[in-house]
């Protein structure tokens, strides 16, 4: 017994040994090997607007090929999810296999994962994430407002879409692209570069933003995918310093450097709160709106 005890623990003391020095890799041979032409790591990368990608799979297996699926799996997480139609096949022991794999009408990044069974029951499988590279660029939905309460007055479209207050976007200038605020009693965009015009908080340096409002309805705007930005590039330049707004319409902005983008306006609210005024003072009791938007903006 006090054998088998020591050639236990001689055996625990190499393991440790091995796990600590290159010298003791384990090589691991899979007995099924599943490739991408062209692909590293697993990630392809869409040309510039393109809505389809041909992956080229490759499959070799050691002791041969039995069930070959293509599954659809989550864009975050990977996660296997549904069998996608047509893509099972069972095979005769064969070493080898390769297929071209259509994926067409891209609106977005899209992950599939090859699943192979050897004839010994093994299965491996591999993701493949296609990442369009957009044409247009979707913000998140935010919180802007017409005065700077909480959630401040002043929106960049870079990050998935930011807003800031002043008291923070001083340091953003270069990013900000337009901003919200009240003219005679009226909730509205504004050129940051005109907001002193109208009496209203501003800092130095901000930059000059033209707006109009579209023909398009929310749901329009909704239609409007990732891979086509035709629908903005072609709708006339606006020209317009400041515009009033109204829930459920959509606008259009372009700044002083050509960004050229959509704002859709899902909800406004209008609230009440302590709020500075240019001057420096504070106003109690002060009339705002709280807007909810999202923009599409041209890459």
């Amino acid at each position: 017994m006090k054998k088998v005890i020591n050639f236990l623990l001689a055996l625990i003391c190499l393991s440790s040994f091995a796990s600590c020095d290159d010298a003791y890799e384990v090589n691991y041979n899979a007995p099924v090997k599943i490739s991408f032409d062209g692909v590293e790591d697993g990630i392809a990368v869409t040309a510039k607007g393109a809505d389809n990608y041909t992956a080229k799979i490759r499959v070799q297996a050691t002791n041969g090929i039995s069930y070959f699926e293509i599954y659809n799996a989550d864009i975050k997480t990977g996660a296997k999810g549904s069998l996608i139609e047509g893509t099972g096949k069972s095979f005769d022991s064969q070493t080898e296999y390769t297929e071209e794999f259509h994926m067409t009408g891209l609106t977005d990044n899209k992950c599939i994962r090859v699943s192979v069974t050897d004839t010994e029951g093994t299965v491996i499988e591999r993701n493949l994430l296609v990442k369009i590279t957009p044409s247009v660029l979707f913000s998140e939905t935010v919180n802007i407002e017409t005065a700077d309460d909480y959630y401040g007055s002043y929106y960049a479209t870079w990050l998935n879409g930011r807003v800031y207050l002043r008291s923070n976007g001083e340091q953003y200038v270069p990013e900000i692209d337009f901003s919200m605020g009240m003219i005679d009693g009226i909730p509205s965009l504004i050129s940051p570069a005109q907001r002193s015009q109208y009496n209203l908080p501003t800092f130095d340096g901000l930059k000059d933003t033209k707006f109009e409002l579209t023909t398009l309805t929310i749901t329009e705007y909704n239609n409007i995918s990732k891979v086509n930005a035709e629908p903005i590039s072609t709708l006339t330049d606006p020209t317009l310093s400041n515009i009033g707004i109204s829930a459920n319409k959509v606008y259009l902005f372009k700044t002083a450097d050509g960004k050229k983008g959509l704002i859709a306006i899902t909800s406004m609210t209008k609230r009440t709160g302590t709020i500075e005024t240019a001057n420096g003072e504070w106003v109690k009791d002060t009339e705002y709106y709280r807007v909810v938007i999202t923009t599409k903006v041209i890459a």
